[in-house]
């Protein structure tokens, strides 16, 4: 039995699409696989059931309802959808249902996301005071990033510091993970890089700890030959603006990523696509620049199909980033941060840092 706060939404978050495929790999293996959701039936309810998995609805702090659900289901082992779900319901289940196993899924680890989110944060905060700073004082010497006198202060590179970032103890959303983790039975977690710094660095055991990345199915509509080349033109990038990361990706795509490809590629359009866009995201929509906010896409295919360029610009985040999946199964390059690409390559689990001055030189060329 999953529970979780939600019904899978795949349509519109990668964490949807790894649920559900998750879910049917457990019916692949055998189980007899229940979901149970706080949220009212809908038709990502309905979805879940037609596909065979049996669903129960218990609005939260109904007690008597939860284990009603957990005694029709008779689970041998429960999952609980992030952290949050296994606080809420895991002494339930340890009461009601003692000889099932709990496992905690993780989705990604949310401390690290906003550890960097705050770094993110605090660097953009800087920088907007700086500028302010700067129109008050026209023609008086700002101060440089290395403390001297510089009519342009050095910006620092927001993603280095992003990635530097690490939860410490003391940190609220730590301490609640990690006492989900000990609570439960098994952990399973999505990246590498996550696991190796919960066991190196967190002390959690490496046997309390499962690998469960993306469960990759290709699409119907991605099995035929992928465009070639020619067909395609411009960049696309895609993500659920109910995610705090892709919101400022989108942000810091238009305002400083965008204009400096625009210039090498005057005619190159950018197609910005994602579930639930807010007005501040609409007003991002600029076709004269050639910068278009498409909104919600009813395909993963009719967004990255026409594109020759999958584009991730994303300055804080943590787990696997199913964006960048879902374009390597459609045969279309992507081009990202470390924050991005952390995790997606074979036998790499270590956290990013630049090589010697490397990073810093990049960033100013």
């Amino acid at each position: 039995m999953f529970v979780s706060f939600l019904w899978p939404e795949a349509s519109s978050s990668a964490a949807g699409v790894r649920t559900g495929s998750l879910l049917r790999a457990f019916q692949r293996w055998g189980w007899r696989v229940h979901f149970l959701a706080c949220a009212r039936p809908n038709e990502h309810e309905s979805i879940l059931a037609a596909s065979g998995v049996a669903t129960h609805h218990v609005p939260p702090n109904r007690g008597a309802e939860f284990e009603a659900a957990l005694a029709a289901a008779n689970p041998d082992a429960v999952i609980f959808d992030r952290f949050m779900a296994e606080e809420a319901f895991s002494f339930r289940v340890r009461a009601a249902c003692p000889g099932a196993a709990r496992i905690l899924d993780m989705q990604d680890l949310h401390s690290l996301r906003y550890a960097r989110q705050d770094a993110v944060k605090a660097g953009v905060d800087a920088s907007t005071a700086r500028r302010k700073a700067a129109k008050r004082n026209r023609g008086v010497p700002t101060v440089g990033a290395d403390g001297g006198a510089d009519a342009h202060a050095i910006e620092p590179n927001l993603v280095e510091a992003a990635m530097a970032a690490v939860p410490v103890a003391g940190d609220d959303k730590l301490a609640r993970e990690l006492a989900s983790v000990h609570r439960c039975d098994l952990t399973m977690v999505c990246s590498p890089t996550e696991s190796r710094l919960m066991r190196d660095v967190f002390g959690v055991p490496a046997r309390k700890m499962v690998p469960a990345s993306f469960f990759c199915e290709l699409p119907e509509d991605a099995r035929t030959a992928a465009p070639g080349f020619e067909p395609r033109h411009g960049f696309a990038t895609i993500g659920t603006f109910h995610h705090p990361p892709n919101v400022d990706s989108a942000r810091w795509l238009a305002a400083e990523v965008w204009p400096l490809i625009r210039r090498e590629l005057p005619t190159a359009t950018m197609r910005v696509y994602g579930a639930y866009p807010t007005a501040a995201i609409e007003s991002l929509h600029a076709p004269k620049d050639g910068f278009l906010v498409e909104g919600f896409a009813p395909t993963v295919g009719g967004a990255m199909d026409g594109a020759r360029v999958l584009l991730a610009p994303l300055r804080f985040g943590a787990g696997i980033k199913g964006k960048i999946v879902d374009a390597w199964m459609r045969g279309l390059p992507a081009v990202t941060t470390p924050v991005g690409a952390e995790g997606m390559v074979p036998g790499v689990d270590e956290l990013w840092s630049p090589a010697g001055g490397e990073g810093s030189e990049a960033a100013s060329n």
